[in-house]
């Protein structure tokens, strides 16, 4: 909150930018991974199990954040042809392949397992089955909560990368300093974008 509040009374430098959008982006990710991968329930090592590959997969796709923000082509500045720049709607991107990962498997029904029903109940021999159905409610109600914020978040990423496309690389809203480290406002458009960029940073 308090770096988010520097940058909204300072300069408008783009790496504090893409630092902070990883940062939110990368915590949201946790989120899931950590929801995901320790559902105290008979089904929860199925879960586990099937869901490592991605997890393993989407590690490596942020780690190829730290070299893609320092290649000179994709680091987070901008210029007269791209103000926004290609590093951070990389980041827009990998929001989008979470939630169409989150989607994919409760289509499939990860959460529930109707699939996998005598494994589970094969599972429960010796289990406390008041106590697994406790941990079933309250794994049902974190993954809803947690649908709800993402199809928020989701939406917002939607629409900065179609404002990215129609009117910030086209120069309408904002402009580059002579560095090209820095963000300029050109108008209330400019201020809009940037307050966007915040509430979703904070969120």
């Amino acid at each position: 909150m308090a770096l988010i509040l520097v940058f909204d009374f300072t300069v408008k430098l783009i790496t504090g930018f893409f630092f902070l959008v990883a940062s939110a982006n990368f915590t949201t990710y946790l989120a899931l991974m950590y929801v995901l991968r320790n559902q105290e329930t008979p089904e929860g090592p199925i879960m586990k199990q099937k869901t490592r590959p991605y997890f393993i997969f989407m590690n490596c796709v942020y780690f190829s954040l730290i070299p893609l923000a320092l290649i000179p082509l994709t680091a987070p500045n901008c210029d007269s042809i791209r103000r926004y720049p290609p590093s951070m709607l990389y980041l827009n991107f990998i929001f989008l392949m979470n939630t169409v990962f989150f989607y994919w498997i409760k289509k499939h029904n990860f959460f529930q397992g109707e699939k996998h029903e005598s494994n589970w109940k094969s599972s429960l021999l010796g289990t406390d089955i008041s106590t697994t159905q406790k941990n079933r409610e309250m794994f049902n109600e974190q993954i809803q909560s947690y649908n709800k914020y993402l199809n928020i978040l989701s939406v917002i990423q939607v629409v900065i990368i179609w404002l990215v496309v129609r009117y910030i690389d086209g120069g309408c809203a904002l402009a580059c300093d002579a560095n090209g480290t820095q963000w300029l406002y050109l108008g209330v458009g400019g201020e809009l974008f940037i307050m966007g960029m915040m509430i979703t940073i904070m969120m």
